[in-house]
């Protein structure tokens, strides 16, 4: 058996370390904040519902696939606001999602997936049938706002926390000139893509907005036929979509909106 003399020992532990803190980094970052929050929401209330239910254990040690079922489908059947109030239609897809990412990583039943129709169909039915309920009869959609003034969104504009110089900025600023210019609301936010934006002669941006097929407003969102809106060559504007557009990763994932790098934590690792 080949031994390590103390010297070379120490050198391979030196060479070693810092790629381990590198694997960490990256497994650590791949994690998004938000979507770890959002898990940890939903399964806290989905475990209080099943307290109330007087079940047993927690919902990751259930190992009968038809036990999940009929658990999951009661759940996502009566969940409610704590006021009584339906939820919206996008925070239920959000729970689902979130529910199902828990799921993969935590759960006893192995290459679980929910949103395969196989194996789960039950579930999207309830999910898809509680989504189309509440859309048909105009329940559980966020309330809108009163607009907002032109002076009012100058000052927004202006505001350092917008000024575009971070990546945490620079997706504040996006997200509020699309909701501005293009009039998003809400979900209609997380239905944008990257290449929905094409730069045009003028130096400004066609933006192709898609609608589902029939309005049909199921689980999935179907990229039917599109609008195109058109965002004049603005310096308030243009810039800052200029901007966040080149630095999006080359082959990243297709939606517009992408999470952040946490530059100080990523200096600290000297990456």
């Amino acid at each position: 058996m080949l031994r390590l003399g103390s010297k070379n020992k120490e050198k391979l532990e030196e060479t070693t370390t810092p790629v381990k803190d590198k694997v960490d980094f990256y497994c650590e970052f791949s994690k998004v904040k938000n979507t770890v929050k959002a898990t940890d929401i939903w399964i806290g209330l989905l475990e209080k519902f099943r307290d109330e239910q007087l079940y047993i254990g927690k919902i990751q040690e259930v190992e009968s696939e038809q036990d999940l079922i009929e658990q999951l489908c009661s759940f996502f059947a009566n969940m409610k606001k704590k006021d009584g109030a339906d939820y919206s239609v996008n925070s239920i897809r959000a729970s689902l999602a979130a529910v199902n990412h828990f799921f993969q990583e935590k759960s006893r039943i192995k290459n679980i997936d929910l949103y395969n129709d196989s194996c789960f169909k039950a579930i999207k039915e309830v999910v898809n049938g509680k989504i189309r309920f509440l859309s048909k009869n105009r329940k559980g959609e966020t309330k809108g706002t009163d607009s907002l003034k032109a002076n009012e969104i100058t000052q927004i504009l202006n505001h350092r926390l917008l000024d575009g110089t971070t990546p945490e900025r620079l997706l504040r600023r996006v997200f509020f000139i699309n909701a501005i210019y293009l009039g998003f609301r809400g979900g209609e936010h997380a239905l944008l893509n990257g290449t929905d934006f094409v730069k045009c002669n003028d130096g400004g941006y066609n933006v192709f907005i898609y609608c589902s097929k029939n309005n049909q407003r199921g689980l999935t969102e179907n990229r039917g036929k599109a609008d195109k809106l058109v965002l004049a060559n603005h310096p308030e504007v243009t810039p800052f979509l200029d901007k966040y557009l080149s630095s999006c990763p080359y082959d990243t994932d297709p939606d517009f909106y992408l999470q952040e790098a946490e530059e100080e934590f990523a200096l600290k690792m000297g990456i």
